[in-house]
């Protein structure tokens, strides 16, 4: 099963993207800050890491820097999910800012959640998990490209 690791400051949203992402397919390590999420990148390599950008002390810019650095040379999808998005893709131009395969706006829905995950594994080259065993009231399917 793949893993990903969310790291979100609100606990709410960090529990839904989590029980989301479970249901999606997928194997889920939590952090609700940095410091504990690059504990766990010291531990483990994800397939994935969505992650908010503005947290207290370290944000997730230091995270996704952390990440390329730890990881240089291997694969690793990073999923930015932001109420700064907007301005984010606006400043970078290119839709990927930090080094972020995928940048999605926050409020979202688990929909929205999955295809945001689906596409960036698309958009990499890898399989979704689950894809074709996703629950039938789970309105995305596939890689959610269609």
């Amino acid at each position: 099963m793949p893993s990903v690791l969310i790291v979100e400051d609100n606990l709410e949203l960090l529990d839904l993207f989590s029980f989301v992402l479970e249901w999606a397919g997928w194997s889920v390590e939590t952090a609700s800050d940095v410091e504990t999420a690059v504990r766990s990148l010291s531990r483990r390599k994800p397939d994935l890491i969505v992650t908010d950008l503005a947290m207290p002390g370290q944000g997730g810019e230091t995270l996704v820097t952390h990440a390329r650095r730890l990881f240089a040379g291997q694969r690793l999808p990073i999923v930015i999910v932001s109420g700064q998005a907007e301005r984010l893709l606006r400043e970078t131009g290119d839709g990927t800012p930090l080094g972020a395969c995928h940048v999605a706006a926050k409020p979202m829905t688990p929909d929205q959640l999955v295809a945001a995950v689906d596409a960036t594994l698309h958009a990499c080259g890898l399989n979704c998990p689950g894809a074709g065993n996703r629950n039938p009231m789970w309105r995305v399917v596939g890689c959610g490209l269609q």
